[in-house]
């Protein structure tokens, strides 16, 4: 019972975990705190000695949901600690804390934030194709700074021995392909950079 025991110190009146004891609090403290909880079949009775006891009917997931909703920022996102600044690994945690308590959207008051669901599908378009540098590119001799420019992308992703790998997507799952530099839809930053560079530099 010692893992209980010791839930029961990092566990804090507000609802939220510290990482360790008389350490920080925010959402990577209640995430592990829940694995444990779940994965070991921790009780969730707070023990007695805990300083986070303020009713007999409190528990280790007593106003631990709350804690999590003040964690969402105005934007969307889900910071570390309430009134901090989102992260996208401080949403994993959180989510994934309430996917162990129950249903999301239940406790969240607002929707996903674009710019962090921006990255996230970017990072899955990066996972989906695979990006090699190019040793020319068509702007090279139009202007400085084109080394972003050189990057190519293929849908398949080849092993050393050259044969296609096996996907773990289904296709209809595919995203559309970004720049890995600009993070922008592919053949964008090329156009964008095309036409500026005709434009006079002193109207910028």
């Amino acid at each position: 019972m010692g893992s209980w025991k010791w839930l029961g110190e990092l566990k804090q009146r507000d609802g939220g975990f510290t990482l360790s004891v008389g350490g920080e609090e925010d959402v990577r403290g209640a995430y592990c705190a829940m694995v444990l909880i779940s994965l070991l079949n921790i009780p969730i009775d707070l023990p007695s000695s805990s300083t986070a006891k303020i009713r007999d009917e409190d528990t280790l997931v007593t106003r631990l949901p709350e804690y999590l909703s003040r964690c969402q920022t105005f934007e969307g996102g889900i910071s570390g600690s309430p009134g901090a600044e989102a992260h996208g690994a401080y949403a994993f945690c959180a989510l994934a804390c309430l996917c162990i308590l129950g249903e999301p959207s239940d406790v969240l008051p607002r929707h996903a934030d674009s710019y962090h669901s921006c990255y996230v599908l970017a990072g899955l378009s990066s996972a989906q194709h695979y990006y090699y540098f190019s040793p020319k590119s068509r702007f090279d001799s139009c202007f400085a700074l084109s080394s972003a420019f050189h990057w190519e992308a293929s849908e398949v992703i080849p092993k050393p021995d050259g044969k296609a790998e096996d996907t773990v997507f289904d296709e209809e799952d595919r995203v559309r392909l970004i720049h890995p530099v600009y993070v922008l839809p592919w053949g964008l930053a090329e156009t964008t950079r095309a036409w500026f560079n005709g434009l006079d530099p002193s109207l910028g």
